[in-house]
């Protein structure tokens, strides 16, 4: 549900609300690459999945993102 009203919200933004967006997208990649380390360091592979299908969405959110930020 938080990737589907982050990326609405990204469909709305313009300008500054797009950089701040991002901004706060690449705090999510960093946070959910670190819990990714984790869940590996302590062999918890059901974790780890789904962090992996998280840093997906979110890498994707960053390049819609990214494609928002050349065109405003």
């Amino acid at each position: 549900m938080q990737v589907m009203e982050a990326r609405e919200e990204l469909e709305s933004a313009e300008g500054e609300e797009v950089k701040a967006l991002m901004e706060a997208n690449a705090e999510r990649v960093e946070k959910v690459t670190a819990e990714l380390e984790d869940a590996i360091g302590r062999e918890d592979w059901a974790q780890a999945k789904r962090s992996v299908i998280q840093l997906r969405y979110w890498e994707s959110f960053k390049r819609a993102g990214q494609g928002m930020e050349v065109d405003h």
